[in-house]
């Protein structure tokens, strides 16, 4: 069948001609079958690259013609860049938006907005603040649907679909994946229908790597001129092809990559010179991660995990993207939906640390990793490796992944942490009216369709209910359950109500003299923050120094060292230091070397730190602690970049960061007034010409002055005066 053909299913002729400059010309066997429920809710689990995309395309053209509002949902913000791009030249006539981060707002905007790109928790909290456009959406699609079976985005995803379906029982559902092996039994969950096959356009050919042989699914062998994983390297190289490997760990993907590029300087075939001092100047200060990342890129490899910032990533992916590096050792980071390239992929190493102990990835996550090989319009075919020292482990591998079969999706909705949080959210936005209500919402789970517990949900219930109860979040009139003022406001700022009551004990305890530390020790044990680091043998002695040194004055009651329970304290104690170093002007390299916390890392931490300041300053408004808020807006600008107090009246112009403010404040101009009075070629001399130009046109307008910090922190300046 044509692309052209849509035409007589009524899509609109602007999307047909965007579908065929995309290079598709015509549906393939499964895609005409499937046309039949373009028009209503489904699941389609197809492997990767089969095209799903373009059925869910046509689903959208039919919804927008209907008026109503589409919703894309996806797990990751890089994802929902990458879909907001494409739909964006597809639905040319449309209004697309994208929606990510920042929990506290309902985003009104999006009223105007008829196709909205977004992730799971940020619908969510879209929901919870009772975005005025909700009920116009006719279509929700659910990327990665999979998903559900996550321990920690699982439940998430399955209360954001229960919710939806309560808003708008008529919505239509799109469910997509590439790995579902009981797809029948989420669809009859959801009363949808549901199609499933094995159909790939590029071939796949999975196999394993072992000595200088490639043993593959269909039988055939495939001898490599070298061993192992340098030998498979050269080989694809030789036939100019890509691959694409994976490492369970960032030090194993880091050192491998470095092993490879003695190999790939060879076969380098343009100068990468700029984008390896792009990589290198992506911080102000350049840390070792930055230096090796850079020298590698020069030899046409790169390695790429979550210790990266952002505009490092996405350098490596467009490079890889692009066949301008051919080599890219990767930890899972890539190893969902990102469209990018890839003729071979290698699974390097198939365990990883779990709690401690070495655990199998799970064949879900194998076919993640493997279906990144083969793609439209790049490959013929694909190979899916994994990598084997022994003829007993090259067969175990075999049979336990190349021939296995998939796990089942199995709901995990009993993750206490994000039931505390949605039971608040459900009393909170009026879902549930009292105990027996929320049992039956609870019933329209897929843990209920799988298990029919029915005393699981109750006592939980009732725990969590009792729970919420005592920490005055919510309260029960005239035999309702309603959430209190400040329980609404806990739902609002999307935190786990322990962490609320975390916070909330500590403001309790914060004054004008309360270090900057301690605050951040006090926002470190929230279930947020307190996971985001491990605790390394070598620091146990500086963490029980910080300890003893600021015993009698923690804004959270500390057991004592000999206590159990004193392990868990020591990750909020690294990340009180990590946070204190930032704020008194370290830098990431310094920082990395000190704590050996990556620059990615550190921005993860920023973040989340930011979100819990935020919250803190949110909770003590409501609570009447207004001599505090102040104190908080202070950090949380320092927070943000990483100054220490003095500079903060400078770091209000834009285009001035943290290495810029010094050094005005280390030549003497510390204040606006002083910047304003200075002559432009002694300011020049200072910062350059054109930042100098800059600065002078912004200090002369209190308005330009304002909006750096509003846009970033929604802090007016004039609320720190």
């Amino acid at each position: 069948m044509k692309i052209e053909d849509l035409i007589n299913f009524k899509i609109d002729s602007s999307i047909i001609n965007s579908l065929k400059q995309k290079g598709i010309n015509e549906l393939y066997e499964y895609q005409k079958e499937c046309l039949k429920f373009i028009d209503s809710s489904y699941i389609i689990s197809a492997p990767t690259n089969s095209g799903k995309t373009l059925l869910t395309i046509l689903s959208i053209a039919k919804e927008l013609e209907k008026n109503n509002k589409v919703v894309y949902c996806v797990p990751l913000v890089a994802l929902a860049n990458e879909k907001f791009e494409e739909f964006k030249n597809i639905f040319k006539n449309y209004k697309v938006a994208i929606s990510v981060g920042d929990y506290d707002s309902a985003d009104d905007f999006l009223i105007y907005y008829d196709i909205i790109i977004t992730t799971y928790e940020k619908l969510d909290s879209l929901i919870r603040h009772e975005a005025n456009w909700i009920s116009q959406v006719g279509l929700i699609i659910i990327d990665e649907i999979h998903l559900l079976n996550d321990f920690h985005r699982g439940p998430t995803l399955e209360f954001l679909i229960m919710k939806i379906k309560k808003i708008i029982p008529n919505i239509k559902i799109i469910g997509l994946s590439a790995t579902i092996k009981n797809v029948e039994e989420i669809a009859n969950w959801l009363n949808i229908n549901f199609y499933k096959t094995d159909f790939r356009p590029v071939n796949l050919y999975e196999g394993v790597l072992l000595n200088n042989y490639i043993y593959l699914n269909n039988y055939k062998k495939i001898k490599l001129k070298e061993n192992g994983i340098e030998g498979l390297i050269k080989t694809l190289l030789d036939k100019d092809k890509q691959i694409l490997i994976f490492c369970s760990t960032r030090k194993e993907a880091e050192n491998l990559a470095k092993k490879l590029s003695e190999i790939t300087k060879k076969y380098v075939r343009e100068d990468l010179t700029h984008f390896s001092k792009e990589i290198l100047n992506a911080l102000e200060v350049p840390t070792e991660q930055c230096r090796k990342l850079s020298e590698l890129l020069k030899n046409g490899i790169a390695f790429h995990h979550a210790g990266l910032v952002y505009k490092q990533r996405k350098i490596i992916e467009d490079l890889f993207r692009n066949k301008k590096i051919r080599v890219l050792v990767s930890t899972t980071t890539l190893s969902m939906g990102l469209n990018l390239p890839s003729f071979c992929v290698l699974i390097a190493n198939y365990q990883r640390f779990e709690s401690g102990k070495k655990e199998f990835i799970s064949n879900i996550e194998y076919k993640q990793m493997v279906g990144r090989a083969g793609r439209v319009p790049y490959d013929k075919f694909g190979i899916g490796l994994l990598f084997a020292k022994t003829k007993a482990e090259a067969k175990m591998l075999f049979k336990r992944y190349i021939f296995g079969d998939l796990e089942e999706i199995i709901s995990k909705i009993g993750n206490e942490v994000i039931l505390r949080s949605q039971i608040l959210s459900l009393i909170s936005s009026n879902f549930v009216k009292d105990e027996k209500e929320l049992v039956e919402f609870l019933k329209t789970s897929f843990f209920y369709y799988q298990t029919k517990n029915k005393k699981f949900l109750e006592t939980k219930s009732k725990e969590i209910i009792k729970l919420l109860k005592n920490w005055k979040f919510i309260e029960e009139k005239e035999k309702e359950l309603r959430a209190t003022r400040i329980g609404k406001r806990v739902s609002e700022l999307y935190i786990d109500p322990l962490s609320a009551k975390i916070l909330i004990n500590g403001i309790q305890k914060i004054n004008e003299e309360t270090k900057e530390i301690l605050i951040f020790q006090l926002i470190s044990s929230t279930t947020e923050m307190k996971f985001l680091v491990n605790v390394r043998d070598k620091e146990y002695e500086k963490l029980l120094n910080f300890y003893y040194s600021n015993l009698g004055k923690f804004l959270i009651e500390i057991p004592n060292e000999f206590d159990l329970e004193f392990e868990y304290f020591l990750p909020t104690f690294k990340l009180s230091l990590i946070l204190d170093s930032w704020i008194n002007e370290k830098n990431e390299d310094e920082i990395l070397k000190e704590f050996k916390i990556t620059p990615g890392e550190l921005r993860g931490i920023l973040e989340i730190a930011d979100w819990m300041l935020y919250s803190l300053h949110e909770l003590a408004l409501l609570l009447g602690k207004l001599e505090i808020l102040k104190k908080i807006k202070k950090l949380r600008i320092r927070v943000k970049y990483g100054i220490k107090e003095e500079l903060i009246p400078l770091i209000r112009i834009e285009g001035i960061g943290k290495a810029r403010a010094r050094k005005l404040y280390n030549y003497g101009i510390r204040t606006i007034e002083q910047l304003r009075k200075i002559p432009l070629a002694t300011l020049s001399l200072i910062l350059g010409p054109k930042t100098a130009e800059k600065v002078k046109s912004i200090v002369g307008d209190e308005k330009l002055l304002n909006q750096k910090i509003l846009k970033d922190l929604k802090i007016d300046y004039r609320e720190l005066e």
